[in-house]
């Protein structure tokens, strides 16, 4: 029901997330995540006022997770700033 919420990212953030961590050079797992979750409703409302529901399917992941630790490996996230409002407001005007 579009309650379902995610972290993104952008690829920018990747990407400096990358260089870092060859630059750390530890051979260690990664993750980019953004402080902030965004709910699916939350994001469709920035794009349009128009929502068409679909019907929830079997097996739907309802959060993403910040994961701390890979096969009892630890895992450094880094964390991003970067709100996902500016990148469709940055969208939605390079179209118009």
């Amino acid at each position: 029901p579009c309650t379902q919420t995610r972290r993104f990212t952008h690829i920018d953030d990747t990407v400096k997330a990358c260089i870092f961590a060859w630059k750390q050079d530890k051979n260690a797992h990664y993750s980019v995540v953004n402080k902030v979750s965004y709910s699916i409703l939350r994001l469709e409302k920035m794009f349009s006022n128009k929502i068409r529901y679909l019907p929830s399917r079997q097996g739907e992941r309802f959060q993403s997770k910040v994961l701390k630790k890979i096969r009892h490996k630890k895992i450094i996230n880094i964390f991003t700033d970067n709100k996902v409002e500016s990148y469709v407001y940055a969208l939605k005007n390079k179209n118009n």
